[in-house]
């Protein structure tokens, strides 16, 4: 399967093969969504694989955990590229 060029989501992204997925795929994507419930480790991953690969889009989603209630997981207000992220580095 060729994957260069491609647009990718990668749940999962701040640990483990999700992490190591987005990290394996950075050199070949055009851009990412990369989703996670940990926020420190979603921007550090996104900040590492954009030093590492300048030409690389990476948008970051945060799925805060799960409590009571109900919320949206993603945000409602576009970010671009047709993706609905709400913050892009």
């Amino acid at each position: 399967m060729k994957l260069d060029s491609c647009n990718a989501l990668i749940t999962g992204a701040s640990a483990g093969i999700g992490r190591e997925f987005a990290c394996q795929l950075a050199g070949s994507a055009h851009s990412m969504i990369l989703v996670a419930r940990r926020d420190e480790r979603l921007i550090e991953l996104a900040q590492e694989l954009q030093r590492e690969h300048p030409k690389l889009l990476v948008h970051k989603v945060w799925v805060p955990p799960f409590g009571g209630g109900t919320h949206n997981a993603l945000p409602q207000n576009g970010g671009g590229h047709g993706f609905p992220a709400a913050d892009q580095t």
